[in-house]
């Protein structure tokens, strides 16, 4: 089965994850259970057994699974999946739209079980779309990077197709922050990807270029793909290609022309 992580890591993980929340679940009881005694030897009045910042009068019923506990348990599975997710390389190779429905999921709370099967099942699905998770972020891309026939402010960008630059707006905020930084990310990671070059990795990524830029106020700079000059008071960055036949592959996957990532 083809899965971007070894089935053995995936059964350690499932195996580490259910001795650490077995681990809290007895913790709680054993909570719940001083809660108890103290309650008893001491009055309602002196049972505390954290600062009055943290509550613990989720203890008194400890024979049902409290709230607390459940939102601890679900709080150590979703980092177990965040930490899987970002350790198999998946998640860097989605568009906005993708990572805005996983990020749901993690909003929601609605993560399947930490078990090996679902890591299984979930890991071989993606990876398995990969090409189609791919090409999704290269149009999304695509879209982004194209404004509107009326609503057109840089002759430069043009709304048929990604030219030989491009100016993006709105990049250099008043605070001295680099806004904008998915799109930045996802240009750069496009590119890389049409490249063959896997995926950029900090600190030679975009987004820290153009925060060093700021930093230093470098208006000039440039990686391997991107010649740029940082306008830092009306906060645009004038980007030049420096790989025209990426930018051509990048338009016509962007335009639906091929399905074929590699050229």
């Amino acid at each position: 089965m083809n899965v971007p992580m070894p089935r053995q890591t995936l059964q350690a993980l499932a195996d580490n994850h259910a001795t650490v929340a077995a681990l809290v679940e007895e913790g709680f009881r054993k909570l719940g259970e001083a809660k108890r005694i103290m309650k008893a030897a001491l009055g309602q009045s002196h049972d505390n057994l954290f600062l009055d910042r943290i509550s613990d009068y989720w203890l008194e019923e400890p024979d049902k699974p409290t709230s607390a506990m459940r939102e601890s348990l679900t709080t150590i599975q979703e980092n177990f999946w965040r930490y899987t997710l970002a350790q198999s390389g998946i998640r860097d190779m989605m568009g906005p739209e993708d990572r805005d429905r996983m990020d749901k999921m993690f909003r929601d709370h609605t993560t399947p079980g930490f078990t090996e099967n679902n890591l299984l099942a979930t890991l071989q699905g993606l990876y398995e779309s990969r090409d189609d998770i791919a090409r999704a972020c290269v149009e999304s891309c695509y879209r982004r990077l194209r404004p509107c026939r009326w609503d057109r402010q840089h002759k430069t960008n043009s709304p048929w197709k990604v030219g030989p630059k491009v100016i993006l707006d709105r990049v250099f905020g008043a605070w001295s922050w680099v806004d904008r930084q998915d799109l930045l990310s996802d240009m750069d990671k496009v590119f890389h990807m049409l490249d063959g070059k896997g995926f950029p990795e900090y600190p030679n990524d975009f987004v820290t270029a153009v925060k060093e830029a700021l930093r230093s106020k470098e208006s000039a700079f440039e990686t391997d793909y991107f010649d740029c000059r940082a306008y830092f008071k009306t906060g645009t960055l004038h980007i030049k290609f420096k790989r025209p036949d990426i930018v051509a592959r990048f338009n016509r996957v962007g335009a639906g022309e091929s399905n074929n990532l590699g050229g």
